[in-house]
C-alpha cells in the first residue's frame, strides 16, 4: 500500500501521516522531496529548474522501489518555484509544471490525502512563525517543546511581508487548486481534508489511534501585530490571481 499527503505545510500532514502510518502498519517516509534543496540562486534559472525535475526523478524512481509507504509532498515541489521566485509577473507555460505522471508516479498511489488551510492569513502566520523559530512541530511530553510553545504563545510577532511575497504564496494557492481539480478530473482515489477537520477527520476513520504530535494552540489573530495588513495582501493577490486556476489548470498533466 503507498499513501500520498499532498497539499500546504502547516496544514497537519505531519499529524494525518503520523496517524496513517501506525493504523495500516505503514513506513513513515516523511519528506522525501525536501531533500531536493530548492536553491535560492538568482542566475540559471533555467539550470536550476532542470537540476529540480532530476532530482525529483531520482527521488520518486527511489520511492517506487519501496512499498508499504505513507509519504509527503508540498506543493512548491511541483513546479518551477525559481521562475516563481526571480521572474517578475512570469509567463507561465506547460514545461513550468511537472507532469504528474512522470515526475511523481501519481497513479501509483493507493490513496492521496490533499490538505490545506482555508484561512490563508492563518497558514502564512504559521509558516512565518515556524521559520521564525526553526521549530516546525511539536511533540507531547517534550520539555524543550513545551518550553519553545510557552515561549510562542507570548510573543507578540510583527513580521516584514511584502505584497511581491504574498502573490507567490497565493501562487501556490493557485497551483493547489489546479492541481486537485486534476486528480479529481483523472479519477484518482483522493481524500480532500482542510486543517480544521484533521482532528475530527482521524477521529472519525481512524478512531483509537494515538499520535506524539500535539496542537500548538497559537490565535495567530490576536497574536501577530500585523496580521490584518497581512490578510490585506494575500486578499489582494487572492483577488488577481485565483481566477487563474482553470489557466494552470490546462497546463497540467496527470
Amino acid at each position: 500500500m503507498k499513501i500520498l499527503i499532498f497539499g500546504y505545510a502547516r496544514s497537519r500532514t505531519s499529524l494525518l501521516q503520523d496517524v496513517l502510518s501506525k493504523h495500516y502498519n505503514l513506513q513513515d517516509l516523511w519528506e522525501p522531496y525536501n531533500n531536493s534543496s530548492i536553491a535560492t540562486i538568482k542566475w540559471k534559472i533555467d539550470r536550476m529548474y532542470e537540476i529540480q525535475k532530476s532530482n525529483t526523478l531520482k527521488i520518486t524512481e527511489e520511492l517506487m522501489t519501496k512499498d508499504n509507504f505513507v509519504t509527503k509532498l508540498f506543493i512548491p515541489f511541483t513546479f518551477n518555484i525559481y521562475k516563481l521566485m526571480h521572474v517578475p509577473n512570469p509567463n507561465w507555460t506547460k514545461d513550468d509544471f511537472l507532469d504528474l505522471s512522470k515526475y511523481f508516479h501519481i497513479n501509483s498511489y493507493d490513496k492521496i490525502y490533499c490538505l490545506h488551510r482555508e484561512n490563508y492569513t492563518d497558514f502564512i502566520c504559521s509558516f512565518l512563525t515556524q521559520h521564525d523559530m526553526a521549530y516546525p512541530i511539536f511533540v507531547e511530553n517534550n520539555k524543550r517543546d513545551q518550553k519553545v510553545l510557552e515561549i510562542l504563545r507570548k510573543q507578540k510577532p510583527y513580521f516584514q511581508y511584502s505584497q511581491e511575497r504574498a502573490y507567490m504564496d497565493v501562487f501556490e494557492k493557485v497551483v493547489y487548486k489546479a492541481t486537485v481539480k486534476k486528480l479529481i478530473d483523472s479519477n484518482l482515489p483522493i481524500e480532500i481534508v482542510e486543517y480544521n477537520d484533521v482532528p475530527t477527520f482521524i477521529s472519525q476513520n481512524f478512531p483509537g489511534v494515538g499520535t506524539k504530535y500535539i496542537a500548538t494552540g497559537l490565535d495567530y489573530k490576536s497574536q501577530v501585530r500585523n496580521y490584518n495588513e497581512i490578510e490585506e495582501k494575500i486578499k489582494i493577490a487572492e483577488a488577481e490571481l485565483l481566477p487563474k486556476v482553470d489557466e494552470i489548470y490546462q497546463l497540467l498533466s496527470k
